[in-house]
């Protein structure tokens, strides 16, 4: 909705030259960034629990290091939305929100990934020709 009540210019996708075409197009931008950022936001709140449990589980120590990341991800994702309708002024905290979010899960992810490597080594190194015909 805020897109459409917005007075584009012909201009591209990009909301730079639309929020230079006036305060109201100003204002309406950052309720159109917060729109986009709410479903993120959503599904990072509901993964909140399950990493939650997962951080205090018995699971191995990559694994809950990995959730922990995820975790920390899943909360600045969350905090993103309410950091998109801040003031101009706090530029420098939404970006510091959205760049931890990206780098809890990228960094969580690959923990993640690191640990399933260390856990099942793969079967196929000593794998021959030989053994592999019947």
């Amino acid at each position: 909705m805020a897109f459409f009540l917005m007075a584009g210019s012909g201009q591209p996708a990009g909301l730079h030259m639309q929020a230079a075409g006036g305060a109201g197009n100003a204002d309406l931008a950052a309720y159109f960034t917060a729109a986009g950022r709410t479903y993120p936001a959503f599904v990072s709140l509901v993964l909140v629990a399950p990493l939650l449990a997962a951080v205090r589980s018995q699971l191995p120590r990559l694994v809950r290091a990995g959730a922990l990341l995820v975790l920390l991800g899943a909360v600045f994702a969350a905090a993103s939305l309410p950091a998109a309708l801040a003031p101009a002024g706090w530029a420098v905290a939404q970006h510091l929100v959205n760049y931890a979010a990206v780098l809890g899960y990228v960094v969580g992810l690959a923990v993640f990934w690191f640990s399933g490597l260390i856990a099942n080594p793969s079967g196929n190194a000593r794998a021959t020709l030989r053994q592999n015909r019947s």
